[in-house]
């Protein structure tokens, strides 16, 4: 499923949620938005501008201040196990994408002495 898709699951799940008052269903509906907007950004969006970066630390900091928010008003126990992972899974992504660059091009130039 893309990011549309992605996207739309999660507009239909924060329409659910606030129709029906569930407050959990708004997070996760919120939190899928959000994440499929940055999904977008990181997977489409073909630019080294600083904004488009901010943009994707934005809304991957909305993505987990969302699951926060619904996790102290309603104290559940799903909120509370998939922020961990949220924040774990950010830290992997800013980790890797700050080292892959340098490790392509370590490969990259090492790939190039072997060719000689």
């Amino acid at each position: 499923m893309g990011c549309a898709g992605l996207g739309c699951l999660g507009f239909i799940g924060l329409l659910d949620g606030a129709i029906s008052g569930n407050i959990v269903g708004m997070a996760f509906g919120a939190s899928m938005m959000f994440g499929a907007t940055s999904l977008y950004l990181t997977q489409f969006v073909k630019s080294e501008y600083r904004g488009k970066r901010a943009l994707e630390v934005i809304f991957a900091i909305l993505m987990f201040s969302v699951s926060v928010f619904g996790y102290i008003i309603t104290r559940n126990l799903i909120l509370g196990a998939i922020t961990p992972f949220i924040v774990v899974m950010i830290f992997i992504a800013f980790v890797a994408s700050y080292f892959l660059p340098k490790i392509r091009a370590r490969t990259l130039r090492e790939s190039t002495l072997f060719a000689r």
